[in-house]
């Protein structure tokens, strides 16, 4: 290993959890590759993920990544996290550029100009995973160490077993999970799952474990339980991760070489679902009557919800509207703002309860 990859932390990473995965040679001539990233961090899988992707020319066509972030975590924060552990300001610019605000929920980031998403999904791990996704093909198996810190095998016991569990159950037949480093409690998980695990020696590097779901993955997954998007609309404070899906429902057919939509209406609605299938890789057909309206809502306009305790259609209407600015915004859209009327003293309470004013609003 050269002195320069040494002190490169994302080629330290690409050579750990990546090379544990497989990748890049895994997703090569594939159409989609999803990688699910239990322990965000400092964002350093995020980074080194995406830029084996940028440098493979055999790169798969969409790249989605999906992490859990258990704070939040400012857009400052994470600059100066990533320069303490050396990483360079061009490599971490994609990412910091595309940050969301510091608010719990999950946030999509589109990076690459669309062909790579991030998934954020900020908040306690047992409640974010259900519903993040439902299918991976990697699986990133570090996870962050609270102060004090605490020993391999107490950290892989209890929620964070389940939670090993629940992401291995959804890699896809073939698909890899990888650590960082060999660790005895974390490879006792992953084999009562199923997972056949191995430790890989990096050379001079940390010993790097990895594991492999093979079709007989996973004997204890009872037929017709629950699945992930069931799971997830069930009670929000439980703790508790639910039940792993069947192994077989993870077995995915092959995706087409072309994907064809029909879409019946081209007012603003359609033309939506036109634009985001054709960014997915998709051929659009678009019918429309025509005629000089052009939409059933003339007026475009976004209507946020501000409440002082950040109610579900608070954070509903505010994603949306973080979302809608990234394909919105070419440079011609002038963001004014919405005027919303309050009495002082709920103005003042729902400016004080966590919402940035600096980003998002004022008083």
């Amino acid at each position: 290993m050269s002195a320069a990859h040494q002190q490169d932390p994302l080629a330290q990473v690409s050579g750990t959890l990546l090379a544990g995965c497989g990748l890049p040679a895994s997703w090569r001539n594939a159409q989609a590759w999803t990688v699910l990233d239990l322990g965000f961090g400092d964002g350093l899988a995020c980074l080194a993920t995406l830029r084996a992707w940028h440098d493979d020319p055999l790169r798969p066509a969409r790249l989605h990544l999906a992490a859990l972030l258990e704070r939040p975590l400012g857009r400052d924060a994470l600059d100066e996290r990533l320069a303490r552990r050396g990483v360079a300001p061009e490599a971490s610019r994609p990412l910091l550029m595309a940050w969301p605000l510091p608010m719990t929920g999950v946030h999509r980031l589109a990076l690459a100009d669309g062909q790579v998403v991030l998934t954020l999904a900020v908040g306690p791990p047992a409640r974010m995973l259900p519903g993040l996704v439902g299918r991976v093909d990697s699986v990133f198996l570090d996870l962050p160490a609270d102060p004090p810190a605490q020993d391999g095998a107490a950290r892989h016991r209890g929620p964070a077993a389940a939670l090993v569990r629940h992401a291995c159950a959804r890699l896809a037949v073939g698909g890899r999970a990888s650590a960082v480093t060999f660790d005895p409690g974390l490879a006792r998980v992953l084999a009562d799952a199923g997972m056949a695990v191995e430790e890989a020696d990096r050379g001079s590097g940390p010993r790097v474990l990895r594991a492999t779901r093979t079709r007989a993955s996973m004997p204890g997954a009872a037929r017709g339980a629950s699945s992930p998007a069931r799971a997830a609309s069930g009670t929000a404070g439980a703790t508790a991760l639910p039940p792993r899906p069947d192994a077989d429902a993870d077995v995915a057919a092959a995706a087409p070489d072309a994907r064809v939509a029909l879409v019946v209406g081209a007012g603003l609605a359609g033309a939506a679902v036109a634009f985001a299938l054709a960014r997915r890789g998709w051929s659009v057909l678009r019918l429309d009557a025509g005629g000089p309206a052009g939409s059933d809502q003339p007026v475009l306009a976004h209507h946020p919800s501000l409440t002082p305790d950040d109610a579900p259609l608070s954070r509903l209407t505010r994603a949306a509207l973080l979302l809608a600015r990234g394909a919105y915004d070419v440079g011609t859209v002038r963001w004014c703002g919405r005027l919303q009327l309050m009495d002082p003293a709920r103005a003042h309470a729902a400016a004080a309860g966590g919402v940035p004013q600096v980003d998002l609003a004022r008083a």
